[in-house]
């Protein structure tokens, strides 16, 4: 919660074969929010994290479209 309230910011974990264009859309369809950017790293345990950063207006709104689905 800490990088949502600081900076915008969700992290996920995701398929090592997943493009940032992807990333983009698979947050945006299900919960209908706008983002901003998409950045991503591969660790080296070979894990895939995204960082996607939201646009300001929507972050009012994610609790509850988190909380519904």
């Amino acid at each position: 919660m800490k990088k949502i309230e600081d900076n915008n910011t969700l992290m996920f974990f995701v398929n090592v074969e997943a493009n940032k264009h992807q990333i983009k859309q698979a947050v945006k369809k299900p919960y209908d929010i706008d983002v901003a950017k998409v950045n991503t790293l591969i660790r080296p345990d070979g894990e895939k994290k995204a960082y996607v950063w939201l646009l300001i207006m929507m972050l009012r709104m994610l609790p509850t479209k988190l909380g519904s689905s």
